[in-house]
């Protein structure tokens, strides 16, 4: 698992023993806000508050968002692109080996991009934003469902399903929290969604039933910042603005081991 912090480190852990795998990769300057695995398992790449979006460090770091942080970041399956969403409301696209923007910002939220990440077939881009719209683009924010075929969003008062071919809201809205959503995601077998909170309770949507599928995951203090699926679906991975970072029993509802611990400070955004 990877992991990105306010300290500024990335830090990569053992799923199974719950140690720190090395040393934690040094570089960005400021909060470490998003990172992802490349689709072959082989590189990281994050983004920051230092503006940059970098990786295990095997070139220089691309820059261009205007003096603003990067909220997001996202390998493409095929491992020829990043995307990188930003406090200045674009979205860009670099090549993966040139570090260099392959082409114009993509433009149209009217506030912060908070979530960007790519379909399955590396075609599209799905971004969430502050302004609580969701933007699908072509690139010939948000989790895909593996599919290809919906989108889900979070936002601060709600969360919803879309068709990804046009556009359109497929479901109502999901609604238990009580506090504003920001990490979503989907399982691996497209059947269901998860959802982390400042509730502090982590929730598992049905997309057949519209309902809550399994008990809320509770434990973090204060709220979840982020939330990914293990590849069987077995195991849910959670961050939160307390530092740390929890793997859960789906079926069980209860904690794996004991929380991951190493950030220097609060904030586990990826």
């Amino acid at each position: 698992m990877v992991s990105g912090s306010e300290d500024g480190t990335v830090r990569i852990w053992n799923a199974q023993t719950s140690l720190q795998a090395g040393e934690p990769l040094k570089g960005h300057t400021d909060w470490v806000t998003s990172d992802a695995y490349s689709g072959d398992g082989q590189y990281v790449v994050s983004g920051s508050r230092d503006n940059a979006s970098t990786g295990l460090q095997v070139g220089k770091p691309p820059t261009g968002h205007s003096r603003c942080w990067v909220n997001s970041v996202a390998c493409s399956p095929d491992n020829q692109y990043v995307v990188s969403g930003s406090v200045d409301g674009t979205i860009r696209i670099w090549g993966a080996q040139t570090r260099q923007q392959v082409r114009e910002p993509l433009q149209s939220h009217t506030y912060a991009v908070s979530s960007v990440v790519y379909s399955p077939d590396s075609q599209d881009v799905v971004s969430g934003s502050e302004d609580r719209t969701v933007g699908i683009w072509d690139t010939q924010t948000v989790a895909y469902s593996p599919n290809g075929q919906f989108v889900v969003s979070g936002s601060e008062d709600k969360r919803v399903i879309w068709n990804a071919q046009t556009g359109l809201q497929v479901i109502k809205p999901l609604e238990a929290h009580t506090g504003y959503v920001t990490p979503v995601a989907y399982s691996p077998d497209g059947q269901y969604v998860m959802s982390g909170s400042s509730d502090k309770t982590i929730r598992i949507w049905s997309v057949q039933t519209r309902q809550q599928a399994e008990k809320s995951l509770h434990g973090h203090t204060p709220g979840n910042s982020s939330v990914a699926y293990s590849p069987d679906g077995q195991y849910v991975v959670s961050g939160s603005w307390g530092g740390t970072v929890r793997v859960w029993n789906i079926q069980t509802g209860l904690q794996f081991g004991k929380p991951l611990q190493g950030h220097t400070d609060s904030g586990i955004f990826t």
